[in-house]
Formats: structure tokens, C-alpha cells, sequence
């Protein structure tokens, strides 16, 4: 009797694995959902940042060669992230 009962408990233990699999799924699927509706709706104002960020190169080239005024690429950074955040204000925290 023993035996017929230790048989059965890798199943149980894989059955509740691949619930807690298909929950974890659920919900990252839902984040997903949600972030990508964010996502269009700020649509316009990520392009804008975009734009702005298109004289990136040129800081990064000024970053190599050390020069002072890399220091502007500070502002830029700050704005992107703040736009990111603004769409999942709750991933910041996992980073902290």
C-alpha cells in the first residue's frame, strides 16, 4: 500500500507544478495586456521622446572622447526613464 502512495505523489506534485505554471502565465499574460494598452495609448508622447533622442549618437560619441558635454545626455536619460516608468510605475520597484 505504501508503494501505490509514494507512485502517486509525483503526480500530484507535477499536477499542482503546472497549475501554478498556468496561473503564473495567466497573470503575466494580463501585465502583458495591460502594459501594451499603455503602450498605445502614450503612443504619441513616446514617439516624441523618440525624437528627441535621435541626437543620442552624438552624445555618445562625446561620452568616448570625454568630453563635458556628455553631461546633457543626463536630462535625456531621465526623461526616457520617467516615460517608462509612467507606463508600469510598479516594475520600478522589482529594480530598487
Amino acid at each position: 500500500m505504501k508503494t501505490a502512495l509514494k507512485a502517486k505523489q509525483p503526480k500530484s506534485r507535477l499536477a499542482n507544478y503546472e497549475l501554478q505554471r498556468a496561473r503564473l502565465f495567466k497573470v503575466k499574460m494580463a501585465q502583458e495586456t495591460k502594459l501594451l494598452k499603455k503602450i498605445k495609448k502614450k503612443l504619441g508622447k513616446l514617439e516624441e521622446v523618440l525624437r528627441f533622442v535621435g541626437y543620442s549618437e552624438d552624445l555618445v560619441y562625446r561620452f568616448y572622447h570625454q568630453s563635458f558635454k556628455v553631461y546633457r545626455i543626463q536630462e535625456l536619460t531621465e526623461r526616457i526613464v520617467a516615460q517608462l516608468q509612467g507606463l508600469a510605475p510598479g516594475l520600478s520597484e522589482q529594480w530598487n
